[in-house]
């Protein structure tokens, strides 16, 4: 069930990107994912899921990285996919009381935000 959820809520943030002209030069949807930890069994899942589905499609870049359990890691992570112009970040978060910071970059691009 939490596998189908997360592999769901991937698809609707691309389906939202994509309907609201959020698409690149190349025509994709760009998406990144900030995971707490890779070496987790069910992320592990979630990842696996994602990765299978983005495949399925020609118009989403996926982009996945581990954070490795560091706030400060996925905080920088974060700042990169916004200057690397993502349509849609999801964050599964380390802290979830460190979401504030990662966030807050948003007023100054137009991405679409799912934690």
């Amino acid at each position: 069930m939490k596998i189908a959820f997360a592999v769901v809520l991937v698809v609707a943030i691309a389906s939202i990107a994509a309907a609201s002209g959020c698409v690149s030069a190349q025509g994709k949807v760009k998406v990144g994912v900030t995971m707490a930890v890779f070496d987790d069994v069910w992320l592990t899942t979630v990842r696996d899921s994602m990765i299978a589905w983005a495949g399925r499609k020609t118009d989403i870049d996926l982009t996945i990285v581990d954070a490795k359990n560091d706030t400060n890691r996925q905080i920088g992570q974060v700042e990169n996919f916004l200057a690397q112009g993502m349509d849609a970040i999801v964050i599964l978060p380390v802290d979830t009381a460190a979401t504030e910071p990662m966030t807050n970059p948003s007023s100054r691009q137009r991405s679409l935000w799912c934690m």
